[in-house]
């Protein structure tokens, strides 16, 4: 009965040896389950390099903000560039409080006619 057992096991493994398919699915199963590991440990060492300093990639600016509420937003939030249509008519009353704002680093770059980068780093980078 075991000798039995013994032919049926080498058997079956003389047929996994011929098969591909089962081999390559294992390989992606392993390289699949390494990407999770090392995604998240150069995730951790990302925000350990960076001070744990996390970014908001975009935003959009809240309306009726005053001059003073406006700078506190961008600093407290950490806004890299507000990206200003002028054709819109809740926001681009900012356009003078960011322009305001050069005194402080605030550069600003006109793309188009209607439209105004304005880089707000050095309000919050010291």
């Amino acid at each position: 009965m075991i000798g039995n057992i013994a032919s049926l096991g080498r058997w079956e493994w003389f047929k996994l040896r011929k098969r591909w398919m089962l081999w390559i699915l294992l390989v992606f199963a392993i390289l699949f389950g390494q990407l999770a590991v090392w995604g998240g440990f150069f995730s951790y060492q990302n925000l350990q390099r960076t001070g744990g300093e996390l970014t908001v990639p975009a935003t959009l600016l809240p309306t009726k903000l005053t001059s003073d509420s406006l700078r506190s937003f961008l600093t407290d939030y950490q806004v890299a560039y507000v990206l200003l249509d002028l054709r819109d008519h809740d926001r681009r009353d900012y356009r003078d409080d960011l322009e305001g704002l050069a005194p402080a680093g605030v550069t600003v770059t006109t793309v188009g006619a209607s439209f105004r980068i304005y880089d707000t780093r050095p309000l919050w980078r010291h």
